[in-house]
């Protein structure tokens, strides 16, 4: 008997690369080389990488805006891991903003509860985009209101295919929400669209550095298939 149920898993994680799309060009641009070393009958190689925490697709820690909130690396296992709820705002055009009133909308037509243990991802369509200068304009706020009442419903994670939740670049007001409450935003997310389902397991690991305001993640969904 085929298996109805086949579990299928999908990469939600842009590459890094010298070069790639980066927010703010005064940051440390990526460099990696790879060289290799004969020792003995062997070629061992070795990459050397220079990026900022907040490169590619990466999770943002209270760190980043609260100077007392959490570093990355004291980011809560338990949250690592969660029942991931796709949101689909394609529709939206750049430099708007997707209200509280929308989303509770769109969890009705899922038939859903944001809760504890869910973590939300806004598709926006901006990562279509990626590669080219016209990603860095595509950019649907999350609204502020919008994350407070996710955050109340016990939502601490959420996401977005764009590289910001913001479109104020001066008052930050979605992420200035760090210096109120502990969670976390994940910025750069990849491969949205393949997504059969609007629910799914999600695994967002970052790198656990010491200190650090954000880190870079692999993002992962598992999908039922059939």
């Amino acid at each position: 008997m085929k298996n109805k149920s086949a579990k299928k898993m999908i990469d939600l994680t842009h590459a890094i690369y010298t070069d790639m799309p980066q927010f703010m060009k005064a940051r440390p641009f990526t460099y990696i080389e790879t060289r290799r070393y004969k020792v003995g009958k062997n070629s061992i190689g070795s990459t050397l990488c220079i990026f900022v925490d907040h490169i590619g697709t990466h999770i943002d820690a209270p760190l980043h805006f609260n100077p007392s909130g959490k570093p990355i690396n004291e980011m809560p296992l338990e949250v690592m891991h969660s029942t991931g709820i796709l949101l689909d705002f394609t529709h939206k055009d750049p430099n708007t903003s997707i209200k509280p009133d929308e989303v509770k909308m769109y969890f009705k037509k899922l038939k859903l509860k944001p809760r504890k243990g869910y973590s939300v991802l806004f598709y926006t369509g901006a990562s279509k985009k990626w590669g080219d200068s016209s990603y860095f304009e595509h950019i649907v706020e999350i609204n502020p209101q919008t994350v407070r009442w996710l955050y109340n419903c016990g939502v601490v994670v959420y996401g977005v295919d764009a590289v910001s939740v913001d479109i104020d670049f001066v008052n930050y007001p979605t992420h200035s929400l760090l210096l109120e409450f502990e969670h976390y935003i994940i910025e750069n997310l990849a491969n949205l669209d393949k997504l059969s389902s609007p629910t799914f397991e999600l695994f967002i690991f970052p790198i656990k550095l010491l200190g650090a305001t954000a880190a870079p993640v692999r993002a992962v969904a598992i999908t039922r298939e059939g």
